[in-house]
């Protein structure tokens, strides 16, 4: 009588993945593979225990928990120290992203500026009340700095809630660098802020220079 052939030895799948994965962690992933290389490995172990034999690839498991493990705690160790990189560039552009905003919003108070001069014997309007009277600025939204996070409020009362400051008894034949509006001192404190020329351009200015381009700018000042 013809004896049982014995079963094959075959290596442990979860022994396989577990050095996979801890290898393809400490390469590249971190955590997001050394995790389940850990879990594989742990699973492998006692499989390949009770396999009497069976199953091989004790030695892949125990290398894969290894791997695993030191990814991970490396992994905890340059956390730290990567946010500290990435939390400062993620702040300046995000501050960048608002700035350029903020001076969209100015370059549109410029462009409805500009026509209301069109067809008033080249004078701009006094307040923002009268720019919005034309109706070329119907979104309050362009009245907020998204710098401070203010909520707009009702255009009908738009120069008690807005975040720029219109400059009155301006002119179109005014020198093309002098100051039409420009964001209030609490938009970017101690920074500087985002100035509308005459001519329409729109400049970031630090706060040095903004300082003294809105001391001259008139008695509407902050």
């Amino acid at each position: 009588m013809n004896e049982p052939t014995p079963a094959p030895i075959r290596p442990a799948p979860f022994a396989i993945w577990s050095l996979g994965l801890a290898l393809v962690g400490f390469a590249s992933l971190g955590p997001f593979a050394a995790i389940p290389a850990v879990i594989c490995g742990h699973l492998a172990l006692p499989r390949i225990r009770d396999a009497a034999g069976r199953l091989q690839g004790q030695g892949l498991a125990i290398a894969g928990l290894v791997v695993g493990y030191v990814s991970i705690a490396l992994w905890i160790l340059i956390l730290p120290m990567m946010l500290a990189i990435l939390l400062p560039a993620l702040g300046a552009a995000r501050q960048a992203a608002q700035r350029m905003v903020c001076a969209t919003n100015l370059r549109e108070v410029g462009n409805a500026a500009q026509m209301y001069a069109l067809g008033h014997q080249g004078n701009f309007p006094p307040d923002f009340q009268t720019l919005v009277q034309t109706g070329s600025m119907d979104r309050p939204k362009l009245f907020v700095c998204p710098a401070t996070h203010h909520q707009p409020g009702a255009l009908a009362d738009v120069d008690q809630w807005t975040d720029y400051v219109l400059v009155p008894n301006r002119k179109s034949s005014d020198p093309g660098h002098s100051v039409l509006a420009f964001s209030k001192p609490e938009c970017y404190p101690g920074k500087g802020g985002n100035i509308l020329f005459v001519d329409g351009s729109v400049q970031w200015c630090n706060q040095e220079d903004y300082a003294r381009l809105i001391a001259g700018a008139g008695p509407t000042q902050p």
